[in-house]
């Protein structure tokens, strides 16, 4: 069984797991091997569909009708990491890390990434049906530059960061407000440029 306590998981935004979460988490932890990976296989790919009650009831009837519940728990847990997922654009390496957070192996995080690519057009589609938004927008954007004081560092050793503030609408975030060191902004500024050059190129292949 999972520990009670978990790393943050960028599913909530970089905050720690609520109770009922890590709650259904134990009763994934529970299930063997296999019905996870049936939990997993199932999820992703009866999320988007309508009308598998008779699939659902053949499925628990063959897993064994006493572990019902423990199995309702564990399809909220696997559906929640996809959608929310999905919702915050997690690439696939973010998508590792998170699912290395929750206690999956090597195996099933690997079974849960390749379920997912399947089956991902169907879900972002239920997604959008639903009215979910997928990310939030930026309204606006604050900065200024600071000097980091401290007295634990050598005269003249003082840091100029600077402190960001992005005002989002829509989605589960009100704001963020984080700083940046000289290197952090141009390591931003490099990320942002190789954004813009793709788009730039996709651009270019879109038709008239």
């Amino acid at each position: 069984m999972l520990r009670d306590r978990i790393e943050p998981l960028e599913i909530f935004g970089g905050r720690s797991a609520p109770e009922d979460f890590v709650a259904d988490l134990n009763n994934f932890h529970t299930l063997n091997k296999d019905l996870q990976r049936q939990v997993i296989t199932k999820t992703l790919a009866w999320y988007a569909r309508p009308d598998v009650e008779k699939e659902w009831e053949s499925w628990i009837e063959s897993a064994g009708k006493e572990n019902e519940e423990e199995i309702k728990k564990a399809v909220r847990v696997i559906m929640f990491m996809a959608t929310k997922g999905l919702q915050r654009r997690l690439s696939e390496e973010q998508f590792e890390d998170e699912l290395a957070k929750i206690g999956l192996d090597s195996d099933l995080s690997r079974h849960f990434l390749t379920e997912l690519s399947a089956n991902r057009e169907q879900l972002a589609r239920k997604l959008e049906k639903s009215g979910a938004d997928i990310v939030p927008r930026l309204s606006d954007i604050y900065w200024r530059v600071d000097i980091k004081k401290s007295s634990a560092l050598p005269r003249g050793a003082d840091e100029v960061l600077t402190i960001i503030k992005l005002e989002l609408s829509g989605g589960e975030e009100s704001d963020i407000t984080f700083e940046l060191s000289r290197h952090e902004v141009s390591s931003l500024i490099n990320t942002l440029t190789m954004i813009q050059r793709e788009m730039d190129m996709c651009t270019k292949e879109i038709p008239n």
